[in-house]
């Protein structure tokens, strides 16, 4: 339940045990904050800490690193093996660290279901550590996932507490200790607020810590009208009200407060407007900007801004350091201005919809006037990302800037179209679109160009606007075709991507004025896009095998070079890697719910991951040869003939060979020709041909000696002859 002080006993815990020198590490989630709406930098984040605790820690965190240098980029179960439960592990029994209290606060804001399942998993494996090596503290609202997951874990690992179910005197006593600490502040003369009044205001409170503290911030901060905002508080609320209802009337009074004054009917309308454009933005951003950045983005001057928040301490958190972001205290507040159920006054609800696309409206625009060739002034055409620095991005792509780049096309997304938007977005494709995607590249958000083309795709689909379908199509062809040399140096955009694009692209068409004025000409360019669709770069050695999960959504890759990777299949993001082997890996498989994964290896091993968390499940000495395969039920796994049982260790049964089942589309036995139904239809060159492929879907994903893994669509919807 919201404002229960969930987040106040978090900090009051990492608090008392810092000063205790027993505070591990803390990490809270939020999920109006872009690095904490998500698990990615959960463990690395508490490994940093840990790390600071001892120089014990320092040291075995640190040679984790070294010898893991890419563990940032790996799954969540072997970010915690390698860097948290390993490095625990290795302590001296006899060590001074032996309590350290990790603090979690509000689990329920990751956004990612999965991750937060996992966390829990991972966490429970503390036990392992011994009694009182390391104890870990959790709030969250108990939302399905989290219920479910602690559930799973046996009840002598963990300990609940529900704070709502807390008996009513009890949670009444600390909110009138609460009162009393935070009214000291105010100085009149006598004793008030009376505990007349305390009493009052915690029976107000039904409960909620969040009203508590802000009723406190509104009454301190009308300072010599403390008294007169204390009436208003009384005025609004009836004790028959519901818990939430009291709430939401608080923030109505704070609201129309915050605009009273002496304004004629026009004056007000305009304050209104500008606290709906200002507060509405501050709500329905989907990354926190400080005020002054907001100002710019808005296209409204800072002294607007600052005049609309000066009386909105109680529900906002306003810092006296201008390049912190602004954000709403309590996500109650973000529920309530949304919701013309919970905000009756329609003068202050902001319309969720139509602020979405006013915004997708100023990121254009800002867009339009700051984006332009070579914006970091890098001049040497090929500049790599490694020579780029987060001070040069700072000074020549203001941080308004970043966050338009970013999010237009989601604020477009989750706004109310309008007729508009068709030829706005047109207009600043045909003019920007090379520029937004060397700022992306500058900020190494290459994947967020590609969900992003692809959402632009899916909102234009039924617009009729055919010219700007296939344009923006062909700009997703463009992206996946020259992501790699677009990542490693972004000016390659312009010198390598436009002139090696091919002769009926409508990039190079648009942006033809872009060409680099040394080259003259470039002979034998493609008359159109190949069928390569994307090329993967990260394995250092040859490619063994590749393979689709079964719905699709990802691949995995093995390889010499003894790992097996895993890529998204939509934008080539490397999505972990999987690693243990100590020869070549030469067979991958998922299972058929895709939960599991498991890769046979030069090594004569045979291991299962579980596919969620990267854990290992089990491995088997076999001496693979020829096929790998999982039954049907996904409970057994068929290696050359033999079964294995994924739940016990049993000695290998023999059986006959597995049934093969024919793709559409295939590769035949040379690697020369690409068929369908067994026919053969395409001839691939010989720098084409492949070591391995494997198909989904009409989509045929080629691996061959140079570790390069490419992509070749072919349309399942027209048949080849």
């Amino acid at each position: 339940m919201a404002g229960t002080g969930k987040s106040t006993i978090a900090r009051t815990i990492a608090r008392q045990h810092h000063e205790q020198n027993r505070l591990g590490a803390s990490f809270f989630f939020d999920r109006d904050q872009d690095d904490l709406r998500h698990a990615s930098k959960l463990f690395t984040s508490i490994a940093c800490q840990l790390g600071e605790k001892s120089a014990a820690l320092t040291e075995l965190i640190g040679e984790a690193v070294v010898k893991h240098r890419n563990i940032a980029h790996q799954t969540l179960y072997d970010q915690w093996t390698q860097l948290i439960f390993g490095p625990l592990c290795k302590l001296d029994a006899n060590s001074s660290e032996l309590t350290l209290t990790i603090v979690i606060d509000a689990l329920d804001e990751c956004e990612d279901e999965n991750d937060i399942r996992r966390v829990i998993q991972l966490f429970a494996e503390a036990k392992h550590l011994g009694r009182g090596r390391l104890r870990i503290f959790v709030t969250s609202r108990l939302e399905p996932p989290i219920r479910l997951s602690f559930i799973e874990i046996s009840e002598e690992q963990h300990q609940d507490f529900v704070l709502h179910k807390t008996p009513s005197p009890i949670i009444n006593h600390d909110i009138s200790i609460f009162f009393r600490h935070e009214f000291k502040e105010l100085s009149f003369s006598g004793q008030w607020p009376s505990e007349s009044d305390i009493g009052h205001l915690v029976e107000q409170a039904g409960g909620l810590f969040i009203w508590a503290a802000t009723v406190c911030r509104f009454i301190i901060g009308g300072k010599r009208l403390a008294r007169k905002r204390l009436s208003l508080v009384y005025s609004g609320n009836s004790g028959r009200m519901g818990a939430e209802k009291k709430l939401d009337k608080v923030y109505t009074t704070i609201l129309l407060q915050s605009i009273q004054g002496e304004y004629d009917k026009q004056e007000t309308e305009e304050l209104l407007g500008l606290f709906r454009e200002i507060v509405g933005s501050i709500v329905i951003l989907l990354d926190p900007l400080p005020a002054a950045v907001l100002a710019r983005l808005l296209n409204l001057s800072e002294e607007a801004v600052d005049h609309t928040l000066n009386d909105l301490y109680s529900v906002l958190d306003v810092s006296n350091n201008r390049m912190s972001p602004v954000r709403t205290i309590h996500p109650s507040f973000h529920d309530f201005l949304l919701n013309p159920k919970r905000c009756v006054d329609k003068r202050l609800w902001v319309d969720e919809h139509e602020r979405h696309h006013q915004m997708f409206v100023n990121c254009i625009e800002l867009m339009s006037k700051v984006l332009k060739r070579d914006i970091c002034n890098l001049k040497y055409p090929g500049t790599q990302m490694d020579k780029v620095n987060g001070d040069q991005l700072g000074k020549y792509l203001p941080w308004e800037a970043r966050y338009a780049c970013r999010y237009w096309v989601e604020h477009l997304q989750r706004g109310t179209r309008d007729c508009a938007d068709d030829s706005r977005v047109r207009s600043f494709l045909d003019t920007h679109l090379l520029y937004w995607l060397e700022a992306l590249c500058l900020m190494r958000k290459v994947s967020e160009a590609v969900l992003a083309i692809q959402d632009l795709l899916s909102i234009f689909k039924s617009a009729g606007d055919a010219k700007l379908m296939d344009f923006i199509a062909d700009a997703k062809r463009f992206i996946l075709e020259f992501r790699y040399i677009m990542e490693t140096a972004p000016l390659q955009i312009y010198n390598s991507a436009l002139p090696f694009s091919p002769q009926t692209s409508k990039v190079r068409h648009t942006f033809w004025d872009q060409l680099p004025k040394w080259i003259s000409n470039i002979s034998k360019i493609d008359k159109d896009w190949t069928l390569s669709l994307q090329a993967l770069e990260g394995h250092s050695d040859s490619v063994t095998a590749v393979v689709f999960s079964p719905d699709g959504s990802l691949l995995a890759s093995a390889s010499c070079d003894k790992t097996v990777r895993l890529w998204d299949a939509a934008t080539g993001e490397a999505r972990g890697i999987l690693e243990g082997h100590s020869d070549s890996v030469m067979a991958v498989v998922f299972s058929p719910d895709g939960s599991l994964l498991a890769s046979a290896s030069g090594d004569n091993i045979v291991r299962f991951y579980v596919l969620d968390s990267g854990e290992l499940l089990h491995c088997y000495n076999h001496a693979y040869s020829q096929s790998i395969k999982f039954s049907l039920s996904g409970t057994q796994l068929i290696v050359d003939g033999k079964i294995y049982n994924i739940q016990q260790t049993s000695p290998p049964v023999s059986i006959s060979q597995p049934v093969q089942r024919d793709a559409l589309y295939a590769i035949d036995q040379e690697g020369q020709w690409i068929t369908w139904n067994s026919k053969k239809v395409l001839w691939l060159p010989p720098n084409r041909r492949p070591g391995i492929y494997a198909t989904q879907d009409g989509t045929i994903v080629i691996g061959n000696g140079s570790g390069r893994i490419t992509f070749i669509y072919c349309n399942p919807a027209v048949a080849p002859f």
